[in-house]
């Protein structure tokens, strides 16, 4: 096999599976990071012999820097679409909260009588804007479904909103 090619598919390795480690230490999978990073560890190996063994005269080792330098870009791309891919396709939904804030007491109890229509929990607040009673509303989400509707209904009623 081609040095090069070679050289280009171990540096793609090792970007993407430094990338998901880092990725799994975020989430706490330290047991997979840590065997991730012994496994790394090897393949630098493998590619630091490759870069040194050889002619090394300026022209071969400025393209030798150049693969490694486009594989390793390529291969944290590839790794980070990857990864959120899959956990994002298997994680379990999150509890979001929204604050919503009308202009009128009416828009803040309309916007919370259709969201407890639809099964979605709702704290009104009481609240007051340039001494005019206002129906803020504490909302959580459990489920994308669920924040889809609320940040609906926020356009629907051209009101503003927080997530938290």
């Amino acid at each position: 096999m081609n040095k090069y090619i070679m050289l280009m598919l171990l540096t793609l390795l090792e970007s993407i599976l430094s990338t998901v480690k880092v990725k799994f230490r975020i989430f706490h999978f330290d047991i997979a990071a840590n065997f991730i990073g012994a496994f790394m560890k090897g393949i630098s190996v493998i590619i630091a012999s490759i870069v040194i063994i050889g002619n090394n005269n300026n022209t071969e080792l400025a393209l030798r820097i150049t693969v490694i330098f486009f594989s390793a870009f390529i291969g944290n791309i590839f790794a980070s679409k990857l990864f959120d891919y899959f956990f994002h396709k298997y994680k379990k939904d999150d509890k979001w909260i929204f604050i919503i804030t009308p202009e009128t007491r009416k828009i803040g109890k309309s916007i919370a009588d259709e969201l407890r229509l639809n099964n979605v929990e709702v704290y009104t607040l009481e609240g007051y804007s340039n001494k005019i009673s206002i129906l803020p509303n504490l909302v959580i989400s459990y489920n994308k479904q669920e924040s889809e509707l609320i940040i609906g209904l926020s356009k629907k009623h051209k009101v503003s909103y927080q997530i938290m």
